[in-house]
């Protein structure tokens, strides 16, 4: 009986050890994930139109998903089509959420701009703050 719960321990731990520092919110037409190597992170287009612009800030979970609690942290101008992606070193996205200022909150695609000009955002909540240009 010993043995097997040291094998569920051993088996689990790897899932608890590994909770994101990131969040996708489900409507967004981008989501981040990082390759299999850890190191680097993708922003990948899931929607079905190209983007030109996106801005990653810092969230927080609530009760109804996710609230914007701090600021854009970084805005890029990039064109993605369709499944097309963008790539940064795991580092980079790691300071990017450190500037989030608080180790629960996670960094998150909260603004994209579609090529057809159209906005998606993750909505009115909470509060969305330029930082100094330096952090960007």
């Amino acid at each position: 009986m010993r043995s097997i719960a040291i094998f569920f321990f051993f088996a689990l731990t790897p899932l608890v050890a590994e909770i994101p520092w990131w969040a996708n919110i489900s409507s967004c037409p981008l989501q981040l994930g990082m390759n299999e190597n850890k190191r680097y992170m993708y922003v990948l287009n899931v929607g079905k139109e190209p983007t030109v612009q996106y801005s990653l800030g810092c969230v927080a979970p609530d009760a109804r998903g996710y609230v914007t609690v701090g600021r854009v942290v970084k805005n890029r101008n990039v064109s993605l089509p369709e499944n097309g992606f963008a790539s940064d070193s795991v580092s980079v996205m790691e300071e990017l959420q450190a500037a989030c200022g608080a180790p629960h909150w996670r960094l998150a695609v909260v603004k994209v701009v579609l090529a057809d000009g159209s906005v998606w955002n993750i909505g009115s909540q909470g509060r969305l703050e330029e930082i100094p240009s330096k952090a960007k």
